[in-house]
């Protein structure tokens, strides 16, 4: 419910798009965030769900024109992206920070 001018309540209607899309920027589950304002997530996917956005043949062929390098960048990147797996810390995470004050 939000006032309106006046005191007087009216309900709230987000259009699933925008709940999802929000719900995304927050790092959310989408399915929740419906829910949450009492949409149906059976009902509507997240834009993008359905299918991915670039191939993994263009990646490939990306990732072949770059030097070593670079290479490795993209690899240190790639997996700061990613969650640990089963108990692994980080790399930059197992090291201890500098303090700069």
């Amino acid at each position: 419910m939000r006032k309106l001018g006046g005191g007087v309540e009216t309900p709230m209607n987000p259009r699933a798009s925008i709940v999802i899309s929000a719900a995304q920027v927050v790092a959310l589950d989408p399915g929740e965030a419906l829910k949450m304002v009492g949409i149906d997530p059976a009902r509507h996917a997240p834009k993008g769900s359905e299918r991915p956005t670039v191939s993994q043949a263009r990646l490939l062929e990306y990732f072949a024109r770059l030097n070593e390098r670079q290479r490795g960048a993209l690899l240190d990147l790639i997996e700061s992206m990613l969650p640990p797996e089963d108990g692994d810390v980080p790399a930059l995470a197992a090291e201890p920070v500098a303090d700069v004050t």
